[in-house]
């Protein structure tokens, strides 16, 4: 498995948080991150469409995911 980071995260940060999520499940951070984040695995950070990431965040939602069910359709790797 990949090191956990000392870093904080930060507005954008995509990452995996090793607390006993799933496989696959990952967290992006939207503003100030709480102090304590568990060990994360940053891998990326939103670059463009941080108001696409802004409206997920008030979806409604069943418990922690959003109701109804919210599907990426494109994702966009940059170097």
């Amino acid at each position: 498995a990949p090191p956990a980071s000392k870093a904080a995260p930060v507005d954008g940060t995509i990452a995996i948080v090793r607390n006993g999520t799933a496989l696959g499940e990952f967290v992006v951070f939207v503003g100030t991150p709480p102090e304590k984040v568990g060990d994360i695995v940053p891998f990326g950070r939103v670059v463009k469409g941080a108001d696409v990431v802004r409206k997920i965040l008030e979806a409604p939602t069943d418990g922690e995911r959003p109701k109804p069910a919210i599907d990426m359709r494109r994702v966009i790797r940059t170097e």
